[in-house]
C-alpha cells in the first residue's frame, strides 16, 4: 500500500517510503566506493559475548511499552529498569530525530514477527513493540491511554509547563510509586472489550437493585459533588452526575484502574487529586475512593473539583453508607454477585457467547465465560475475534 516499504514496512504520518539500512547493508560514499565497516567496539562489562542482559521475561513477553521525553530521557519501560536499558531509548530516539529532521514522523515499522509503534504525545513519546496480530491502530490507542494515564497523575498543562523551563527534566521524580498503573492499564487494554469498543462495561443485575443504589446516590449527594459512582472491579454499577458533565469511556477505564491497581479494601480510604483527560486535561478533580463491603471489590467513588471540601465528601460518603445499610441494599449486591450472569440466563438456545453495546449509554455487557470456554486459553477465543473485527475497522 502507499507509504509503506514492501521489505520493511516503514510508515510516517505523510506516507513517504523510507530506506531503512541494517548492520550488514554496504553504504556508498560520495565518491561511488564502498564505505570501511565500522571497527568493532569492546563490549560492555554488562554485556555477555557482546550482547546486553536483559531480564528473561523480556523475550518472552507478549508486548514492550516505552515512555520517554522528546529529549529522549527515560520515564517508563513496562519490563526492566529504565537505567539498564538507556541504549535502547537511544536507539528510539534517534529513528524518530532521523525522521523528523526530513520535515516528517516516524508512525510504524512492521517486520516479519514484529510491530513497532511510535507515538508523539508532546511533550512525551510511547512506543510500543507488538506481535504482528495486532493492527497499529490499536497499539496506537493503547498508546494514547498509557498518555492519559500520565496525565491523570500531572496534568497536560503540568508537564508542558515541566519540560519547558528544562527540557532534560527527569518526570520519573513525578512518578514515584506510580509505574503499577501504567502496568495496569497497558493490561487492561490488551485484555478487555470495553476498550476496543469504546464504551464502558455495567454489571448484570436486577434494575430494581440498580435503580435502588441510584436513588441513595441522589438523596445524599452534596451541592460540591460532581460525580458519584458505584462500581464493582472494572464494572459500572451505577454513576449519579449533573446533566451538563459526563465521563467519557476513557475516564471511566482510568478511574476503574486507579481504584483497583490502587485498592484499598482493608486499608481505610483514599483521598487524592486526579486529572480526568477527556474532562479537561489542564486541571484536578478530587477523588475520595472507598470501599462498600468488607467482602467483594465494590467500591464508592466520589469526586469534587474543590480541594478543601474532603470533609464535607466524607460525610456525604457515611449517609450514603448508611443509607445503604439500612436498606439492607449491599445484602442484595452480594447475593447477585455470588450468582453471575451466564449465557444460559437468556434462554436462547445455542448461544454460547454475546457482548451488547449500547450506543446511546456507550455501556457495555456480556456474559461470563462458560462451557465450551473451559481452560483460559478457550477463554481467550472471544477476545481474539473482538480483535480481528476490530483490525477491520479502519483508523479514525
Amino acid at each position: 500500500s502507499s507509504g509503506i516499504n514492501a521489505e520493511y514496512g516503514v510508515r510516517t504520518s505523510s506516507g513517504r517510503e523510507l530506506l531503512l539500512v541494517t548492520p550488514g547493508d554496504a553504504v556508498s560514499d560520495d565518491e561511488g566506493g564502498r564505505s570501511d565497516p565500522p571497527p568493532e567496539e569492546e563490549p560492555a562489562e554488562d554485556d555477555v559475548d557482546g550482547v546486553q542482559e536483559y531480564p528473561p521475561e523480556w523475550y518472552t513477553d507478549q508486548k514492550h511499552v516505552f515512555i520517554f521525553s522528546e529529549a529522549g530521557k527515560p520515564i517508563y519501560s513496562r519490563y526492566g529498569k529504565e537505567e539498564n536499558i538507556v541504549g535502547l531509548y537511544g536507539v528510539m530516539q534517534a529513528l524518530l530525530s532521523c525522521v523528523q529532521d526530513a520535515g516528517d514522523d516516524l508512525h510504524c515499522i512492521r517486520t516479519s514477527d514484529r510491530l513497532f509503534v511510535f507515538r508523539c504525545h508532546p511533550p512525551l513519546v510511547m512506543v510500543a513493540i507488538a506481535h504482528n496480530n495486532e493492527s497499529e491502530n490499536q497499539v496506537a490507542r493503547q498508546l494514547l491511554y498509557v498518555h492519559k494515564q500520565a496525565v491523570f497523575f500531572l496534568t497536560q498543562s503540568h508537564m508542558l509547563r515541566l519540560f519547558k523551563n528544562r527540557q532534560s527534566y527527569d518526570l520519573r521524580r513525578q512518578l514515584t510509586g506510580l509505574p503499577k498503573f501504567f502496568n495496569g492499564i497497558i493490561e487492561f487494554v490488551e485484555q478487555e472489550h470495553s476498550f476496543l469498543l469504546d464504551s464502558i462495561r455495567a454489571l448484570p443485575m436486577p434494575v430494581s437493585l440498580r435503580t435502588e443504589i441510584a436513588s441513595t446516590l441522589l438523596t445524599n449527594k452534596c451541592p460540591e459533588l460532581v460525580f458519584a459512582i458505584v462500581m464493582y472491579k472494572r464494572q459500572i454499577i451505577s454513576i449519579v452526575r449533573p446533566k451538563q458533565y459526563a465521563v467519557t469511556p476513557a475516564d471511566m477505564h482510568l478511574l476503574m484502574n486507579y481504584v483497583q491497581t490502587g485498592s484499598t479494601r482493608g486499608h481505610g480510604e483514599k483521598w487524592a487529586p486526579c486529572c480526568l483527560p477527556d474532562f479537561n486535561d489542564g486541571g484536578y478533580l478530587y477523588i475520595h475512593d472507598s470501599y462498600l463491603s468488607e467482602t467483594v471489590d465494590v467500591s464508592l467513588v466520589l469526586i469534587t473539583n474543590e480541594r478543601e471540601q474532603h470533609m464535607t465528601i466524607i460525610e456525604c460518603k457515611q449517609r450514603i453508607m448508611d443509607q445503604l445499610v439500612e436498606q439492607r441494599t449491599m445484602e442484595k449486591l452480594e447475593a447477585v454477585l455470588a450468582s453471575p450472569f451466564v449465557c444460559s440466563d437468556t434462554k436462547i438456545p445455542h448461544l454460547l457467547h454475546f457482548i451488547y453495546k449500547s450506543k446511546s449509554s456507550q455501556q457495555l455487557v456480556s456474559p461470563d465465560l462458560t462451557v465450551p470456554y473451559n481452560t483460559e486459553e478457550d477463554k481467550k477465543t472471544p477476545p481474539r475475534q473482538v480483535l480481528s473485527h476490530s483490525r477491520q475497522t479502519p483508523p479514525q
